[in-house]
């Protein structure tokens, strides 16, 4: 993930004429199962000896929302981490409001670059 990450940020870098990356800033949610002091390594190694080199990475996690389907709850839940099961980790995720299974998540499973802050080469 974090390589798929750098691709995407140097591509628009490129595309955009970017001299220097001074920041990145991610979303990421909880139930992405992605662990933001792990991506944040992964995302300084990737960058060295680049023009992401030092660059800041920032990370807001993301909590779960879900839409209960039997009582009509919508909003967030309290989670802390999945279940394990076998060798799958295994999410179960109840309304707060009614204790039913029958959700959907709304929030919780994205991973976006939310925007990157650069210093363009300037144009002559």
């Amino acid at each position: 993930m974090a390589q798929q990450i750098f691709n995407i940020v140097m591509k628009v870098a490129k595309e955009n004429g970017v001299e220097k990356i001074l920041e990145i800033n991610l979303e990421v949610g909880q139930l992405t199962f992605l662990n933001p002091d792990q991506l944040k390594f992964a995302l300084k190694v990737l960058s060295e000896d680049t023009i992401a080199q030092d660059a800041k990475i920032k990370i807001e996690v993301i909590q779960p929302e879900i839409r209960c389907n039997s009582c009509k709850y919508t909003g967030k839940i309290s989670y802390n981490g999945p279940e394990y099961h076998a060798i799958y980790p295994v999410v179960f995720l109840k309304c707060p409001k009614c204790g039913s299974t029958d959700v959907e998540i709304t929030r919780g499973r994205e991973c976006n670059i939310k925007n990157i802050k650069a210093i363009r080469k300037e144009v002559t």
